[in-house]
Formats: structure tokens, sequence, C-alpha cells
């Protein structure tokens, strides 16, 4: 019992270190792309260079939506996580726009197990409590 316990608890510290890193990531993406006016000179610009939001930092936010789902059955922390995860892959839509063959698509497939694990990850808490 012990070891599951710590197991749990493990689950979660991982999962809020996670989704804070996530949504702080976000949230000074969103900063830097609407309230920076030299985004040329702004520091934040290498790491969002390195880190593209429309590309890693999405995959990133995908696994800490899979991990929060693991540890945590709540609501709003789901959405808290599901509305940014959605919102970027929407954006990243736009990128279609540049593609030249089937093969570019291929940066969605993690998006695809994203959201099959998600309902997987879901379908079996709720048939496990009820």
């Amino acid at each position: 019992m012990q070891e599951i316990s710590s197991k749990v608890t493990l689950l979660r510290v991982t999962a809020i270190v996670l989704d804070v890193i996530m949504l702080l990531y976000f949230a000074l993406y969103f900063y830097w792309m609407f309230g920076v006016a030299d985004m040329d000179t702004h520091p934040l610009t290498r790491m969002f260079a390195t880190i593209n939001p429309m590309t890693w930092g999405t995959y990133f936010l995908g696994l800490a939506v899979l991990v929060h789902f693991m540890a945590f059955r709540n609501i709003v922390g789901r959405c808290l996580l599901i509305v940014p995860y959605f919102l970027a892959v929407l954006v990243s839509l736009i990128a279609v726009m540049g593609m030249t063959g089937w093969k570019d698509l291929a940066i969605y497939i993690p998006h695809v197990v994203v959201v099959l694990l998600g309902v997987v990850i879901i379908r079996r808490q709720y048939k496990e409590k009820g």
C-alpha cells in the first residue's frame, strides 16, 4: 500500500511540475507574441526559436496533458491544460499552408497520439470509477 501511495504522489508531483512549466511557457509565449515590440532583440526570442511553440512546445504540452490525466481526475485542471493544447494545435495548422507533400503532415502524428491516449486514459478511469 505504501508503494502505491508513493507512486501516486510522485506522479502527482510530476504532473504539477509539468503543468506549471507548460503554463508558464505558453504564458511567456503569448506575452512575447503580443506584448514585445522588438522581438529580434528580446531574450525570449532565442528560447522560442529553439523550442518552437508550434512543434516541440505543443508536443511537451501534450505530454503534460497525458501525465495530468493519469495523476488527477478533476475537470478544471484538465480543461486548464486541454484548452491551451488545442489552441496551440489549431494555431499550428497554419503550417499546413507551407507544406508541399503528405510527409510534411507527420508533425501532427504526435497530436493524434496524444488525443487517442487521452481518450484511452479517461475511458479507463471512468470504467474503474463506475
